[in-house]
């Protein structure tokens, strides 16, 4: 199947073009049975009072600090997909992730407010991207772009999946 959406990438808010998404969820089993953390919030590279200790991110290898309490969490998610993007013999994962339809409606009002601000994705307490918000986003999909290869995101759609069950 392919899908052609916004995209929330490292540094801007982008139709990336067509990409291969597998349609069913992952029904296979997590490597790890423990439960998936997921959090965003608003991050940036300078320390402040409430925040001193920094997360250096797994995609720009930068060292981000929050700013804000959590704003969204693996409650608010309704389901995730792997997608792979192909061009000639390079390949990129994302994770797409999908809010709940009550949820949708604030994340774009979210975005909006934070517009030209670094969001970050926290996978299991690791900042594992942390992109610039260049526009609303709308819909209540977005595709986390980290370093993960194909099998590690995998897992981590398996154990989102298992979460819901």
């Amino acid at each position: 199947m392919k899908i052609f959406c916004l995209v929330l990438v490292f540094q801007v808010v982008s139709v990336v073009g067509a990409f291969t998404l597998n349609h069913q969820q992952d029904q296979s089993k997590p490597k790890s049975g423990k439960p998936i953390s997921f959090q965003l919030c608003i991050v940036e590279e300078t320390p402040n009072e409430r925040y001193e200790i920094g997360h250096k991110s797994l995609w720009s290898g930068k060292i981000m600090y929050p700013v804000t309490d959590v704003m969204f969490n693996e409650t608010d998610v309704e389901s995730t997909y792997v997608a792979v993007q192909k061009k000639g013999d390079e390949k990129t994962v994302f994770i797409l992730v999908i809010f709940k339809k009550e949820i949708q409606d604030r994340f774009a009002e979210f975005t909006s407010a934070v517009i030209n601000k670094r969001l970050g994705i926290f996978i299991d307490n690791q900042l594992v991207s942390d992109p610039m918000v260049r526009a609303k986003i709308e819909g209540g999909l977005f595709a986390i772009m980290s370093n993960y290869n194909e099998d590690e995101a995998r897992n981590i759609v398996a154990r989102f999946n298992q979460q819901k069950k």
